[in-house]
């Protein structure tokens, strides 16, 4: 094989190129084949059909059309797909064309890069498609290293008017709220949804916070965080956890280090309505409205009503007051009624459904230091006078159930107990007294002439057809009192030891009572700030 070198040069524009026109050599077994490339003279003849055509008066100022015999330009490439291609073999660049548009780039999978003034690259872009300026090694889709000044910013995913651009700890940037401020901030703000001014801090640090406010001056009537709401349903400051797990959290958190500071201190300035409060506090499912720890969880002060406290609802997880406390000797409620004069309760129990409701309801032991009795409005005087009627006491937990039976011509009268009788009772003892107003001669005598059984026992009188009135007690033998027994004389604790139920009627002061109030709450109340009347 020969190969012939053709050197066209064009000093009009600078270019050099270098052409390579290659010929066969004649084969013994094939004529002459045609070069894809012909010299002619200056003035040129008939156009040759090989791939390459130069037409023009000379070698010097040429147009050079590859693909086509009409050449336009100084070099002129005509065909659809890849032109031009440059390559050391491993590395491509080249030229591409179509129908619609036309391409420069690396034909092989390598970057392009593009350089001035014979020195450094400029811009690059990868094989993927990351395009870099100042870098060799884009990590984005544009990776500028450098300052990068631009006349406009359009950043349309999440953008919407008053929206502000931020950016997390990675540098991430994202459209929020700016609640209809600019930063530095300064004047009022106005959002049309919920809030006029809204901060949303997504620092996941332990102690991050949304809105931090700070009155640095130690005396006079300042205040962090003041909140306030013209709307006749209006709330002055609203505080709401919207995490769902299992964790402590809270909606409003207040702490004072006074000693005899109010974490939290609300005031109903209303000077009438029976609808308003000072602090309000609701849990709409489980949980707590108001939960108070400390020596007095809740102490609550009031001219008339200490503490009021309603639930509503159908089911017995609503309750009124839920009170626990975790001591050997502690009480979950004490109620104390401390005036000396007139009717007080210590504890008050009401329900309104006096067919199925309790005033006062003890699932275990219930104990009273007085008598216990049921009170009524006296039926002859009911407007003016009370009537007691008081239980009877025992040193057994005992059972009664009575009646009046008539014995049959023989004189035999069989009782019918309920089912649960023999179930909830032990011990069984037995009353009769024989009922005759009539003019019958002798005494009439009446017996239990076969004990309980099976639901029944049997009376037997000596004189047919007589009303017998009966009694029978049993001792209580529900399971409750198998589990814990039903004990009568009992030991004080130690730490009870020296103290009494009721020291007043032994002549002891009341500080030697077993259950007294806690220092805490013996204490006097705290005595309300005057509310403010400052305006922001």
């Amino acid at each position: 094989m020969t190969i012939s070198r053709l050197f066209l040069a064009a000093t009009s524009v600078g270019v050099v190129a270098s052409i390579i026109a290659i010929s066969t050599r004649p084969a013994d077994s094939q004529p002459q084949a045609k070069a894809l490339v012909h010299l002619q003279p200056t003035s040129p003849g008939t156009s040759q059909g090989g791939n390459l055509h130069v037409s023009g008066t000379g070698l010097f100022g040429t147009r050079v059309g590859i693909g086509t015999t009409s050449p336009s330009d100084l070099l002129t490439v005509f065909g659809q797909g890849y032109g031009l291609v440059h390559t050391n073999g491993a590395t491509q660049l080249g030229t591409y064309v179509d129908g619609l548009a036309g391409w420069i780039g690396t034909k092989s999978n390598h970057p392009l890069y593009l350089f001035t003034g014979n020195g450094p690259t400029r811009l690059t872009i990868l094989p993927g498609g990351n395009v870099g300026i100042g870098t060799n090694s884009p990590n984005y889709l544009l990776d500028v290293a450098g300052t990068l000044s631009t006349t406009g910013l359009r950043l349309p995913t999440g953008a919407g008017a008053g929206r502000v651009l931020t950016s997390d700890a990675s540098g991430n940037a994202s459209w929020q709220n700016s609640s209809g401020f600019t930063l530095p901030y300064s004047g009022t703000g106005s959002l049309a949804s919920y809030a006029a001014f809204e901060v949303t801090n997504t620092n996941t640090a332990i102690d991050s916070t949304g809105i931090r406010g700070i009155s640095t001056s130690p005396s006079n009537y300042t205040m962090g965080v003041w909140g306030q709401s013209d709307s006749v349903t209006g709330i002055g400051v609203f505080g709401w956890t919207t995490n769902s797990g299992d964790q402590t959290n809270m909606g409003v958190y207040g702490r004072s280090n006074s000693t005899s500071g109010i974490g939290v201190y609300g005031i109903a300035q209303a000077s009438s309505g029976t609808s308003k409060a000072g602090v309000y506090g609701f849990s709409p499912n489980s949980g707590s409205g108001v939960y108070g720890i400390g020596p007095t969880g809740v102490y609550a002060h009031g001219n008339g009503t200490g503490v009021a406290l309603r639930a509503y609802g159908g089911n017995n997880s609503y309750r009124g007051v839920d009170a626990v406390v975790y001591r050997a000797d502690g009480m979950a409620v004490y109620g104390e009624a401390g005036s000396s004069g007139g009717i007080n309760f210590g504890v008050y129990g009401h329900t309104s459904s006096q067919s199925d409701g309790y005033g006062v309801y003890s699932s275990g032991r219930f104990v009273a230091s007085g008598t216990k009795s049921f009170q009524i409005d006296h039926p002859l005087d009911p407007e003016h006078k009370l009537l007691n009627h008081y239980c009877t006491e025992s040193s057994e937990p005992i059972n009664a159930y009575s009646g009046v039976v008539r014995t049959d011509a023989g004189g035999y009268a069989w009782v019918e107990l309920p089912e649960y009788v023999e179930a909830i009772n032990k011990d069984f003892r037995y009353q009769l007294t024989v009922l005759d107003d009539t003019d019958n001669d002798g005494f009439v005598l009446a017996k239990v002439s076969k004990k309980l059984r099976d639901g029944s026992f049997q009376i037997r009188t000596s004189v047919p057809r007589v009303e017998v009135s009966w009694e029978i007690k049993g001792t209580r033998n529900d399971r409750f009192v198998q589990a814990y027994g039903a004990p009568i004389e009992l030991e004080k604790p130690k730490h009870w030891q020296g103290l009494y139920l009721m020291p007043q009627l032994y002549g002891q002061p009341a500080e030697r009572a077993i259950h007294r109030r806690s220092p805490e709450s013996e204490s006097q109340p705290i005595p309300p700030p005057t509310p403010s009347t400052k305006t922001p």
